[in-house]
């Protein structure tokens, strides 16, 4: 959403601005007080005269920041293809590039795909080609034309780089297709139980989910080894698949849906356990398999979900000398490339039963690995006439510098720690954050530690950066001892919410100094040749909002400050955040985020914030400042209840408004249906339809199979599963919903009721006629 401002104000206009923004909150009360709400009219409330002329400004939608913004994490309905520039580039003399045949699908892919491993994005698994070009110190290894099998590459894409170390050339009588599925099983199988294992013959070993890519695997080398094996798997296809094609003894597979599998196997050891246990299970199946080691036992770790989630192995089971050892592959073969190589030479390997998809169908290859209704492994085929849904191209993703300093003021809270830790995936080795106390609590320090172990220096200065000197003496050791400083964000707040009539000077200095004194310091002392100076405003500057007079204004000084730096030529953008639900002072108090969706403001989520930001780095629009999280997601309804909107300012969103509208009434979308909802039933019977028709999707059934007045548990679905309906509950039905919520539900017809009644897309009106109206 940009903010367009005819009247651009000059320096010496900024304290005037500043005192426009102290009334809105006046202009606010008054609004709720008069206010007709059974009719609206928008009329001209601001002006600005500037040598004899008014000007007036406005608000309207900027499609172009909304496409920007990641509104579907975490749905696997919304996977699509996107231009990738790096393919291009100059090649590493390391590496060398594939034109891909043929790519796996790894649970982890799905899981990063969903959005369930927080901070990981980068999808890296194994694949098969045909060499396109050579790096130079490759050459005497590979040629063009030689086909290969490598592991641990970017391998969804025409043209995967890999290094050479991690690629290896197909032996003949292997078809192209299959050897994509090699690479990562066999080196995880191999490294678990050979290294971290260290499974002898005679020895036994428990190894769950044995009808997967790995389990297959693992029972192979298991088996070569001389060891007695036990085995779990979700179903009777797949202990059937076990029983014929693995030849395990029917005893010894066991559910990996219960525990049972511990008591069956002490009976069967003579109470004595496993030696060891390859474990991909989580909660309480991850506690049985630790009871179901023997002492001295080795337990070995390759599911991230329970380390992703701090669930911590219970320290009792140590009493037994068992050993933990968790791998990560990725992390293995930056140190041993060689491995793969090994594997091939010994001639051993051999691929485990596989399911193809063509690549344009890589949503129902993930969905079938979601649901664990696959054996073996998961490949993508790809063949010259697929087509695949594609996005619009969109500008080079922001890469900061390694060779610069990035300055954050106000990085030790909740949001700010989420920006450093994107500045630092976007490149960024060197940042500084500014700390009034400097003061670290061990959450923080947990997190500057982490980042400390990826390579990344970050500094925490005592600065406060509404004293000059303070500032300068801050600003001249950071040039003695880091690289020169390319980037400020500016996300001080202090906020003192009181009643004008009520509000003291020291109340008003203490919100204001950070974003007005500290804004114009920074402007004044930084160098001129910044690649960005972005400060984070709030809607609060545009709407108003009771009991923020102080704040209102010194976010207005902050727009103000943008507009003057870019008439002078200097880099600046002012974002006017809205409430972000999941990081930051909104989200640890509730009763402001109460009030701000009682105005009609709507929130934003963290993956939008940064993504906006993003954009804005990049500033190629020329705009200096913009909104994101001013309207509602799914703004096509509910506007008249935004007091704020009578004002003409936004007569631009209320024309979107409508031809939204105009746009709409497709009878199978969800969001035309509860826009066309009259009754609250109208409105449940739409959620209850799009929730059935959505989980059969996941599930690969019909719609007509699923029974609403069963609960979600009885269609066999589990975390994973949960966590896809819920993400896209959440993008498409608009409703913050906890998986504690939905888990609690006895039916579906009971979480559409929840939904619904939490839904942005249903009116208060609709709710309020099934609970008998409202307050």
């Amino acid at each position: 959403m940009s903010i367009l401002r005819h009247g651009c104000l000059h320096a010496p206009e900024l304290e005037r601005d500043r005192v426009l923004l102290f009334c809105r909150p006046l202009r606010t009360r008054l609004q709720l007080i008069f206010q007709d709400s059974s009719e609206i009219v928008q009329v001209e409330l601001e002006f600005v005269e500037k040598e004899g002329q008014l000007f007036v400004s406005r608000v309207r939608p900027e499609p172009g920041l909304d496409s920007h913004i990641r509104r579907d994490m975490g749905v696997l309905d919304t996977i699509r293809w996107v231009d990738n520039s790096e393919i291009a580039g100059d090649l590493d003399p390391d590496h060398i590039r594939l034109q891909l045949c043929a790519a796996s699908v790894n649970l982890k892919d799905v899981l990063i795909a969903s959005g369930q491993l927080e901070g990981i994005t980068q999808m890296q698994n194994d694949c098969s080609g045909v060499v396109l070009d050579v790096g130079a110190n490759m050459t005497s290894r590979f040629k063009p034309g030689d086909g290969v099998c490598a592991l641990y590459s970017q391998s969804y894409i025409n043209y995967p780089v890999v290094h050479g170390d991690c690629c290896h050339i197909i032996p003949e009588e292997m078809d192209l297709v299959d050897a994509a599925s090699i690479p990562i099983v066999w080196a995880t199988v191999y490294y678990c139980l050979v290294y971290a294992g260290k499974l002898k013959k005679g020895e036994s070993i428990l190894i769950h989910s044995a009808a997967g890519a790995v389990g297959q695997a693992a029972i192979m080398l298991a088996r070569h080894i001389g060891a007695d094996i036990f085995v779990t798997c979700g179903n009777d296809t797949k202990t059937q698949l076990l029983i014929t094609e693995f030849v395990i003894a029917e005893d010894h597979i066991f559910s990996s849906r219960t525990t049972s599998f511990r008591d069956k196997i002490h009976s069967l050891t003579n109470g004595y356990g496993v030696d060891v246990v390859l474990n991909s299970l989580s909660g309480e199946m991850f506690r049985e398999s630790c009871n179901s080691l023997a002492p001295f036992g080795r337990f070995v770790e390759i599911g991230r979900k329970d380390l992703m989630e701090n669930a911590l192995m219970p320290m009792e089971f140590l009493l037994n000398n068992i050993t933990f050892a968790y791998v990560d592959l990725a992390h293995v073969i930056v140190t041993r490339k060689s491995l793969a190589h090994k594997l091939f030479a010994s001639r051993a390997v051999q691929p485990v039963k596989l399911t193809k998809f063509p690549i344009s169908q890589i949503g129902e290859a993930f969905r079938l690995v979601q649901a664990g209704k696959h054996t073996g492994k998961v490949l993508l085929t790809v063949e010259p006439e697929q087509k695949v849904q594609v996005v619009e191209p969109k500008p080079l993703p922001v890469q900061l510098h390694s060779d610069a300093t990035y300055l954050v003021v106000g990085g030790l809270g909740g949001l700010g720690r989420r920006i450093v830790d994107w500045m630092a995936e976007k490149g960024a080795r060197h940042i500084v954050i500014f700390s009034r106390s400097a003061q670290v609590d061990s959450e923080a320090h947990s997190f500057l530690n982490k980042l400390e172990s990826l390579g990344v220096t970050v500094r925490v200065d005592q600065c406060d950066v509404t004293l000059e000197d303070s500032l300068d003496r801050t600003l001249t050791n950071i040039r003695d001892t880091l690289p020169p400083i390319r980037g400020l964000i500016q996300a001080a707040m202090v906020l003192h919410d009181v009643l004008l009539d009520d509000m003291t000077v020291e109340q008003w200095c203490k919100a204001t100094s950070p974003k007005v004194r500290g804004t114009w310091n920074l402007h004044t002392s930084l160098p001129h040749d910044l690649d960005f100076f972005v400060m984070l405003s709030s809607v609060v500057s545009i709407v108003g909002n009771i009991g923020s007079s102080n704040y209102a204004a010194a976010c207005s000084y902050q727009d103000g400050i943008a507009h003057y730096r870019q008439r002078l030529g200097l880099p600046a953008y002012s974002i006017n955040v809205g409430a972000i639900a999941e990081a930051g002072y909104v989200s640890e108090n509730p009763e402001v985020a109460a009030t701000l969706r009682r105005n009609g403001l709507g929130n934003v989520t963290i993956a939008e914030f940064l993504s906006h930001l993003g954009h804005v780095i990049q500033n190629e629009t020329g705009h200096c400042q913009s909104s994101v999280g001013l309207v509602p997601s799914g703004n096509e309804r509910g506007l008249e209840a935004m007091y704020w909107t009578n004002d003409k300012k936004f007569a631009h969103l209320g024309r979107e408004k409508q031809v939204g509208r105009q746009r709409g009434g497709a009878a199978d979308d969800v969001g035309s249906a509860l826009q066309a909802a009259e009754t609250y039933e109208e409105a449940l019977d739409a959620v209850r339809g799009a929730i059935v028709r959505q989980l059969a999707t996941i599930l690969a059934l019909r719609p007509d199979e699923i029974i609403s007045a069963r609960s979600l548990d009885s269609y066999g679905v589990d975390s994973l599963v949960g966590v896809e309906l819920r993400n896209w509950i959440s993008a498409y039905l608009q409703v913050n919903l906890p998986l504690l919520v939905m888990w609690s539900t006895n039916s579906i017809d009971e979480l559409a009721g929840v939904v619904t009644k939490g839904s942005r897309l249903v009116s208060v009106d609709e709710i309020g006629e099934e609970t008998g109206g409202t307050e």
